[in-house]
């Protein structure tokens, strides 16, 4: 054999050992890839398993709380059911948020009920389940106390549906077309589940469907959403809405006056010094009113948000007596306080808004009269 022979069948060999270390290194890599794939799979079931292990237990432990706080609040089965449906339409991840989250319960209650309503439930089951949900609101601290004294707040606070009595008026329009144009209606009917009101011209709608509501209040708008229980022509009945907000405040002239008053700090409670002692009025002078608004100068020092007994002489012959809160102080020899009257209804704000006016067109007058003089003084009228 010749030295290329000898050459060429060694690199014969040398080519055929690499070929089969590459196919083994191949084989290997392959097997590895496999390996780690499957280990891969293996960790993600497991960590799905524990995910939903743990998820699991979390469910089991906030219904076990759920029915803990269901029974210290009282809940009856039935109760009970009805707010574990709320709950879930709430979509909250823990059961027991609902027993301490007014706006979540409120949220649920009114997806349950559009469903229920809208499903074909005859009338007597759409009202016993409004009564049972109010029931459970109630329970619940949800619901708020109807104050029938006429008080108006920057803040809806303890207002609810339920304080609008019968006769007055409103405007609404259903939530899902607020394009439409409002229409009036009147209060015939409320009680402590539902209100009923008749409306001149009702739009077409279904058992089940949201009204926007406005109710205005001396100088306030509440508006708020119910949803319609029945309607039986113009008579349709609404749930109650303990969410009101305000969406506006009448804006009122502002008139400079003169006027005498008196004021005296009120407050909800105090000290008792005598065995019973009158309200010690100061003396103040009227400067401003604005509608339901007055500013004063008297030496009595207040903070903002003090109660206060205001009377004052609005016009000739006629006396103006009212609780008022502070709205601003300015202290100094003699006090300028800003106080808005919230103790009187719409028709005291009307008049109140009358006497503004009546002012304010005086003051007018006044003006105009005094505009020749001042011409005159000036050199004349020029033509």
């Amino acid at each position: 054999m010749n030295v290329f022979g000898l050459l060429g069948a060694i690199n014969s060999e040398k080519y055929a050992a690499i070929r089969r270390m590459t196919r083994a290194n191949a084989e290997n890599q392959v097997w590895f890839l496999v390996m780690m794939v499957s280990v891969a799979l293996i960790l993600s079931l497991l960590l799905v398993l524990f995910r939903r292990h743990n998820v699991e237990v979390a469910k089991q432990r906030s219904d076990k709380r759920f029915h803990l706080y269901a029974d210290n609040k009282g809940l009856v089965t039935e109760e009970c059911s009805i707010l574990s449906k709320i709950t879930e339409r709430a979509d909250v991840s823990q059961k027991e948020t609902i027993f301490n989250a007014m706006a979540v319960f409120n949220r649920g209650a009114a997806k349950l009920m559009k469903e229920r309503f809208s499903s074909g439930l005859d009338l007597e089951d759409r009202r016993r389940l409004n009564r049972r949900i109010s029931d459970i609101r109630e329970k619940l601290g949800f619901k708020k106390k109807s104050y029938s004294y006429g008080v108006r707040s920057r803040k809806s606070k303890g207002l609810s549906s339920r304080q609008i009595g019968v006769g007055k008026k409103l405007s609404m329009v259903l939530s899902s077309n607020k394009g439409q144009e409002r229409v009036d209606a009147v209060v015939i009917s409320n009680d402590d589940v539902e209100f009923v009101v008749r409306a001149e011209f009702p739009q077409l709608c279904r058992i089940g469907d949201t009204w926007s509501i406005h109710y205005h209040f001396g100088a306030s708008i509440w508006e708020f959403d119910a949803l319609m229980i029945d309607h039986n022509g113009d008579r349709i009945s609404l749930n109650h809405s303990d969410n009101i907000r305000f969406i506006n405040r009448r804006r009122f002239l502002r008139v400079e006056v003169d006027r005498p008053g008196l004021i005296s700090l009120f407050p909800v409670f105090s000290e008792v010094v005598e065995d019973f002692s009158l309200p010690k009025f100061n003396p103040a002078r009227i400067t401003e009113m604005s509608g339901p608004g007055i500013r004063l100068e008297t030496d009595l020092e207040v903070i903002d948000g003090d109660r206060v007994l205001v009377l004052f002489r609005a016009e000739a012959g006629r006396m103006v007596g009212d609780i008022g809160i502070v709205r601003g102080y300015r202290g100094g020899e003699a006090g300028s306080i800003g106080i808005e009257l919230v103790g009187m209804g719409d028709k005291g704000v009307d008049e109140l808004v009358r006497m503004t006016n009546n002012e304010a067109m005086k003051y007018a007058t006044e003006e105009r009269q005094d505009e020749p003089d001042r011409e005159l003084a000036e050199g004349g009228v020029h033509v």
